[in-house]
């Protein structure tokens, strides 16, 4: 699946495609790649007004996130750095990127991690299966766990075990009642 022009999606969106392209080029430095992922994903896919948020994955370690950041004079924030967040301060603007991982050991919203490469596990530990469609930044969609349809269809589908995934995070019970108001309007 591809999103067709999906440069034009950010001409509505205070982040430019731009900053995108730039941290995605600062990456290359240590052969690393982007996707974006969450809420931008939604809008994109269901040709919503964009919201301001952009949070992005990388096959990155955060050290190596850091690195090519520094070496191409990209501002950043250690927010949530040992969960694996690099926070990206271009302009006004802050852009959230997360090294791809696997949650080892939960304690509510605070969970031990594990890096690694695989895009399949990081998406395995996301709440919702439309919380785990990739895009890149050709408009190519990597959509592991079949969370596309459940979008399109305004399904909200917990990954796994509802109980499992309610108990490693109590916040997951909010988040699904906001996302069903949210769907049931549309």
């Amino acid at each position: 699946m591809r999103i067709k022009n999906l440069k034009t999606k950010f001409k509505k969106n205070s982040i430019s495609f731009n900053d995108l392209e730039k941290i995605s080029c600062a990456l290359k430095d240590k052969n690393g790649s982007i996707k974006l992922i969450g809420g931008c994903v939604r809008d994109i896919v269901l040709n919503n007004e964009s919201n301001n948020e952009i949070d992005l994955v990388t096959d990155l370690e955060p050290n190596d996130v850091i690195f090519c950041l520094k070496k191409n004079n990209i501002k950043f924030w250690k927010i949530g750095y040992k969960f694996g967040c690099i926070t990206i301060v271009l302009e006004n603007n802050t852009i959230e990127i997360t090294s791809l991982r696997k949650d080892i050991k939960y304690s509510g919203r605070w969970p031990v991690v594990e890096y690694t490469n695989s895009w399949i596990e990081d998406a395995k530990r996301r709440d919702f299966s439309f919380n785990a469609i990739y895009l890149d930044l050709n408009g190519n969609i990597f959509d592991p766990l079949n969370g596309y349809n459940d979008l399109v269809n305004k399904k909200v589908k917990f990954i796994g075990s509802t109980e499992t995934r309610i108990k490693e995070d109590y916040l997951r019970i909010l988040r699904f009642i906001r996302f069903n108001l949210f769907y049931e309007k549309k």
